[in-house]
């Protein structure tokens, strides 16, 4: 089922010749996205946004199919950011199950296909970013930038990405990662206790078991019954992450406060993780659907708590810049950079 949407979207710098319509896709656990790229006075444009259902798909093959049809274009290139790691040509997505398979994609589109993590997507897509589309919630300090211009992205949605950024000769490059499966390590008693709740659930407990949609509810589930308050109800997992949201911000709701303030102070956390592994002083971007609707619980500080709790680093943390990212076309904007790459 395909889901209208239509707002248009910024203009981002061209890179290598002049050529025709490229194809970009995202690929997530909930919904696909697909849009053209089309070449304008200013570099590269996305326009024919369109937006399917993923849990209403058998696999990315038909929803492309029908959007190529529907629009009758016939692309020069493509590049699709799936969820999972990308070893070799075929690729099964760790959301959906879904096998993603290059060369009957190529077959499909009738163009090169390049098929890229749905992080290094996204991570690809932050050189593109309008000041106006970022809430920043540390500023840090320009001049501890080091010589690579090292960044870290981090997108909680229906699973936890992780992604570096690092400029190489003048050219940004995308570092994927698999680091949101790494397990969960507690910080203090009540982690520990969560911990253990979730090993009674799952039998690997990584930090996407925490911080994502699902990770929501699990905390959600957790404060719950700790504190022998009613649960929110909601009509299934995919959208517990609003309602225990919703829940938080009309503060009515004990079990849902406290989750999305631990969401926050571990996601700061593990984001501080993932800074201090890249050497990320070019600044941390926090992405995905849920946090833009949360980022006045980010505020209340637990975020940057856990994000500067690194002991004798606390001094190097507090000069990382910080920002949420509130650009739905990032995915996008780096799937179509990587199918320019495949005809530049």
């Amino acid at each position: 089922m395909r889901i209208p949407h239509a707002r248009g979207g910024p203009l981002f710098p061209p890179g290598g010749k002049r050529m025709s319509e490229l194809l970009a896709g995202d690929v997530g656990g909930t919904r696909v996205r697909l849009a053209v790229a089309r070449t304008g006075p200013r570099g590269l444009a996305l326009s024919d946004r369109a937006e399917f259902d993923a849990a209403a798909q058998d696999g990315l093959d038909p929803i492309v199919a029908s959007y190529l049809a529907e629009l009758a274009i016939r692309p020069v290139a493509a590049a699709f950011g799936v969820p999972g790691p990308i070893v070799g040509t075929v690729v099964c997505t760790t959301t959906r199950s879904w096998v993603v398979d290059r060369s009957r994609l190529e077959t499909l589109v009738g163009a090169p296909v390049a098929l890229v993590n749905d992080l290094a997507a996204t991570a690809s897509g932050v050189p593109t970013i309008e000041v106006d589309r970022l809430d920043t919630l540390q500023t840090g300090d320009e001049e501890a930038e080091g010589p690579l211009r090292t960044r870290a992205v981090v997108a909680p949605g229906t699973g936890l990405g992780e992604a570096g950024l690092v400029s190489v000769d003048g050219r940004w490059l995308a570092l994927p990662s698999e680091g949101g499966h790494a397990e969960f390590a507690p910080r203090d008693e009540e982690e520990s206790e969560i911990l253990a709740f979730l090993r009674s659930r799952f039998s690997h407990v990584s930090y996407e078991r925490v911080v994502s949609g699902p990770g929501l509810a699990n905390l959600h589930t957790f404060y719950a019954g700790r504190a022998r308050v009613e649960a929110v109800h909601w009509p299934d997992r995919e959208d517990a992450a609003a309602a225990v949201t919703a829940g938080a911000g009309a503060g009515d709701c004990p079990a849902c406060v406290a989750a999305v303030d631990r969401f926050a102070s571990v996601l700061g956390a593990e984001a501080g993780n993932l800074a201090l592994k890249l050497m990320a002083t070019g600044g941390v971007y926090l992405a995905g659907g849920i946090l833009p609707k949360m980022v006045p619980a980010l505020w209340r500080g637990p975020l940057l708590e856990g994000f500067r709790d690194k002991g004798r680093y606390a001094g190097l943390m507090a000069r990382i810049p910080v920002h949420v990212v509130r650009d739905e076309d990032l995915a996008l904007r780096g799937a179509a950079l990587e199918a320019a790459r495949l005809v530049a």
